[in-house]
């Protein structure tokens, strides 16, 4: 009994430790951020903490868990040894008691006493703060100034670019998005560090095949993230888009805008992850080359198509602009970039196989490659450049209802 009761009194503690931090992190969130910003930075902060706890799972937890021996020692990697830390505390003044061995009041004492400090800590906390924070509970706009590129470029050509960024920024359902793509690029590039390519290196152009696969899955991510922004971009103006009709605003520098709002953010982004990637596989200089310069074309290219799709089939009246892109024009611009891709990769990876396997460089050789080059130019140019025209007149010609 007096070992339960033992138990029950550690745990008791060890709740009021972290409850006393919570609040006290909780009430200095809420005077240094208003609301709704808040909730966003425990939103990211809920995301680091994700990433940590599976990279450390992905490092403590070995390759041979399926046998016993290594699930077992994968189990024991995660027990505790800090001493500064109160899971610690509860080990050192629970076995004892557990094991009938002579019992220590030491670490019971330093249970109690960070307990009774993190609640004074707390107290003291919520009587400087509360008062305040329950007036600032409500989350008020902020005067945004304008930067350094809206004084020196003409207002003309930057105003739609300036205004799409500024709502992007203020939209905290939108922004907020940055940091599970950006979550989701690190399992990407830790998993393909992963693959033990060095074990592979017996299969011919093995690295080669990683670098084609790699680009494959880049162009699937490419697909879904444009479908989510560049898409809906277009939609993003809502009911007000009979502003921009009445604007001294035509339509090409609006596309131009929205083109620009989408492609810049997701090439860079895109170009960040094929190179970590191919950092990982340890790719040779001209696959990272060919790799790069393959990402950017397609950005280009998928850019232009989803800035086009949004503009044909605009979705102005919506709850969630997530829906924008789940729509039957977003699916259909999915499915038709990711073909851009595969068509794009097709055709490199048959220049590959001309070059390095067959070995032919005799003249019908040579004009396989050619006429494959021309066929890589003429699907990017024809999927930017086609699209973004029929939706420019898509939106001149719209007389929907707002």
């Amino acid at each position: 009994a007096g070992y339960y009761l033992l138990v029950l009194g550690c745990f008791l503690l060890f709740s009021l430790i972290t409850a006393g931090i919570g609040i006290t992190t909780a009430h200095i969130l809420t005077r240094l951020f208003p609301a709704k910003r808040t909730r966003n930075v425990l939103f990211g902060i809920g995301v680091m903490l994700f990433l940590m706890l599976y990279f450390l799972v992905k490092g403590l937890i070995p390759q041979d868990i399926s046998t016993p021996e290594g699930f077992i020692n994968s189990i024991m990697s995660f027990k505790t040894e800090s001493p500064m830390l109160p899971s610690y505390w509860i080990t050192e003044a629970v076995f004892p008691a557990l094991k009938k061995s002579s019992f220590s009041f030491f670490y019971p004492i330093i249970l109690l006493s960070n307990a009774l400090f993190f609640l004074l800590l707390s107290e003291t906390a919520g009587l400087m703060f509360y008062r305040v924070n329950t007036e600032r509970i409500q989350p008020s706009g902020e005067r945004v100034k304008r930067g350094i590129l809206g004084g020196y470029y003409p207002e003309m050509n930057t105003a739609m670019f300036y205004k799409d960024i500024k709502t992007f920024f203020r939209d905290a359902g939108q922004w907020s998005q940055v940091f599970i793509i950006g979550a989701l690029i690190m399992i990407y590039v830790y998993n393909f560090k992963s693959i033990p390519i060095n074990a592979l290196s017996g299969f011919p152009f093995i690295k080669e095949i990683m670098v084609l696969v790699n680009l494959v899955l880049s162009g699937l991510v490419l697909s879904a993230v444009s479908a989510r922004f560049i898409y809906a971009s277009v939609s993003l103006e809502g009911q007000a888009f009979w502003l921009i009709r009445t604007s001294p605003v035509d339509m090409n520098r609006f596309i131009r805008s929205k083109f620009l709002y989408g492609f810049i953010p997701v090439t860079l982004l895109m170009l960040i992850l094929v190179f970590l990637t191919n950092l990982a596989m340890d790719a040779e200089s001209i696959l990272m080359y060919l790799s790069l310069g393959t990402v950017l074309m397609l950005c280009v290219s998928v850019s232009g198509l989803g800035t086009g799709f949004g503009a044909m089939y605009p979705k102005f009246k919506y709850e969630n602009i997530a829906s924008v892109s789940m729509s039957l024009g977003g699916m259909a611009f999915m499915l038709i970039a990711f073909s851009v891709v595969i068509a794009t990769l097709s055709l490199e990876a048959w220049i590959f196989y001309i070059y390095n396997l067959k070995g032919a460089m005799d003249l019908s050789g040579k004009i396989q490659i050619v006429l494959s080059v021309i066929m890589i130019i003429l699907i990017n140019a024809i999927a930017f450049y086609l699209p973004m025209r029929i939706g420019k007149k898509k939106l001149q010609e719209y007389t929907g209802s707002l």
